[in-house]
């Protein structure tokens, strides 16, 4: 009988065309294999409306205590920071290196040339994270999309056969305590806040929440520049979540809207006023970002139909 193995797919947004090619990989190996059935688990799969901890913690209960093994991709960015990590992506990874151990782990680097707009201090994150990763699992670097199909395809022959044949044992449990000095004091600020998983569900908790800023007069402990910039983190983590997980067959045009929209929020996130600088203008940026979002979401609706 054949024995199932669940390979967690962990991935930004920039290489979607490397992620939507695995399950094909994963069918074409299977068609040729008997000794075991490869299943990718996915956040498509995974992503169940959950009220409580952070949403990617709670992705990471789902996907990672029930992988086998994990694929993961990365090319010009790390993603959107989790409260714990620089990205949804690279928690998923020490998470699952820290439970299943890193040689069940298979690490691929794209080296094609970077988008126009890459982020500078984006890639300098990157090349950190390569840095310490290069001796963790299979550390693997490609250019073309062939490239990476082929190399896949190999290195699952080896790598599925190590796990049948109980080659790769999961390491002792180990007791981790998480710091807490370095968490602003406002509880709020601990974790992201959840708009939704549907980009309409995403435009219109942060109108809803723009409107509640709107509505609060001058200074307020519910309107203040930091809690702001949460929103603005919050709103744009959901977008790069959408454009990972649930983009497929998006036109490149409305693709790329999402992700000016997104960089926007971040800019602005990070764009905290000095004290004595205009206090609406912070806000009145913010509204004019959610407003733009509302509208592109109607144009991706209406150019669906």
């Amino acid at each position: 009988m054949s024995q199932r193995v669940n390979i967690l797919i962990a991935s930004p947004g920039d290489v979607q065309k490397e992620r939507d090619s695995v399950p094909k990989i994963f069918t074409r190996w299977n068609s040729s294999n008997d000794y075991a059935i490869l299943h990718p688990t996915m956040w498509e799969s995974a992503a169940v409306p959950t009220m409580g901890a952070h949403p990617q913690h709670l992705l990471n209960e789902r996907l990672i205590r029930k992988s086998d093994l994990l694929v993961a991709i990365l090319w010009s960015k790390l993603g959107t920071p989790t409260p714990t990590a620089s990205s949804g992506t690279v928690e998923e990874i020490r998470e699952f290196i820290r439970l299943k151990g890193p040689q069940r782990a298979m690490l691929y680097f794209c080296r094609r040339d970077l988008p126009y707009d890459t982020d500078p201090a984006e890639m300098v994150k990157l090349r950190d994270f390569k840095a310490q990763m290069r001796t963790q699992g299979i550390y693997h670097e490609y250019t073309t999309q062939e490239e990476f199909e082929r190399d896949l395809y190999q290195h699952l022959g080896i790598k599925v056969d190590e796990f049948v044949t109980g080659k790769l044992p999961t390491p002792e449990p180990a007791v981790v305590v998480k710091p807490q000095a370095d968490l602003p004091p406002d509880k709020r600020l601990h974790q992201l806040l959840e708009f939704g998983t549907t980009l309409q569900e995403i435009a219109n908790g942060f109108a809803t929440r723009m409107a509640e800023f709107l509505r609060i007069d001058g200074v307020h402990p519910d309107k203040y520049y930091r809690l702001g910039a949460h929103v603005y983190t919050s709103a744009a983590a959901g977008l790069d979540r959408f454009l990972t997980y649930s983009a497929a067959g998006m036109s490149e045009q409305n693709r790329s809207g999402l992700e000016r929209i997104s960089s926007r929020l971040k800019r602005l996130a990070q764009q905290i006023p000095k004290p004595g600088d205009p206090f609406p203008d912070y806000w009145k940026t913010g509204q004019e970002i959610a407003d733009d979002l509302s509208a592109h979401v109607v144009h991706i609706e209406r150019s669906r139909r």
